[in-house]
């Protein structure tokens, strides 16, 4: 194995089963820990190797929404990542949260990173919003 760090990954409880079918890590070996909450599934991995960066970019192309993040590595910092199903984007963190930003020679943020992570916020809280929607187990009856 080559550089691993801890990773976390949620997906929505009905997709749980597509998703330990498809994400390879899982297929070759269980994650640490597997958490269910509030109709959505963590799965936490201590050592992913190179944070499961390729292992992402195929799991974003199977129609399943997840997000999650990774702790740094050797060469790498700390991200937090999402995909709606069919685009997956991620952001670096900083050490105690927040997200790492460029600056110009006159000390103003890169507008491309304002823009970045105004659009990573907006997919993050489409995904949020699906983990949050329940599903209606009891279709509603017609009366005459």
């Amino acid at each position: 194995m080559g550089d691993s760090c801890w990773f976390q990954i949620e997906v929505k409880n009905c997709d749980v089963e597509k998703f330990k079918q498809t994400f390879k890590p899982l297929i070759e070996y269980p994650a640490d820990e597997e958490n269910e909450h509030d109709g959505t599934t963590n799965f936490i991995f201590y050592e992913a190797e190179y944070g499961f960066y390729n292992e992402l970019e195929i799991l974003s192309t199977t129609n399943l929404q997840f997000s999650g993040n990774h702790d740094s590595g050797g060469g790498y910092g700390s991200h937090t990542f999402v995909s709606n199903g069919t685009k997956r984007m991620e952001i670096e963190q900083g050490h105690d949260g927040g997200y790492v930003c460029n600056f110009d020679t006159a000390m103003n943020i890169l507008q491309s990173d304002i823009d970045t992570i105004k659009e990573f916020l907006a997919m993050k809280n489409s995904v949020h919003r699906y983990f949050a929607e329940k599903i209606n187990e009891y279709p509603t009856l017609k009366t005459a």
